[in-house]
């Protein structure tokens, strides 16, 4: 279903050069990105299936709430609420989405 996503941006009248201006859109447009895409990335639900430990193999575990994960998209740095989940076995956290969830090029900032 189509979702509507409203953004405010705080805009001063007193720019003193086209290039100011032009540099103004610039980061607000990017700041936009990121926050279009944190918004709709947490709407990205977890298929129904079983999740691997990743420390221990074990196929048990409970899920523990959402936890921010930051990530390096093409529009920079990003944190979404990522779905999480506790082994029965080693006890360990795991995000069940893991890296197969993310897209080309993104990766984890170091």
């Amino acid at each position: 279903m189509p979702k509507t996503i409203t953004f405010t941006v705080e805009v001063n009248d007193d720019f003193d050069s086209l290039n100011e201006l032009e540099n103004f859109v610039n980061q607000e447009g990017q700041k936009l990105k990121q926050e279009l895409f944190e918004n709709l990335a947490e709407n990205i639900t977890v298929p129904d299936r079983t999740f691997s430990c990743p420390n221990c193999g074990n196929e048990k575990s409970i899920a523990t709430g959402q936890k921010g994960r930051k990530l390096k998209t093409i529009f920079g740095d990003v944190t979404i609420n990522s779905p999480r989940r506790q082994c029965k076995k080693c006890y360990s956290y795991f995000f069940p989405l893991g890296r197969g969830f993310l897209g080309k090029g993104m990766s984890r900032p170091n």
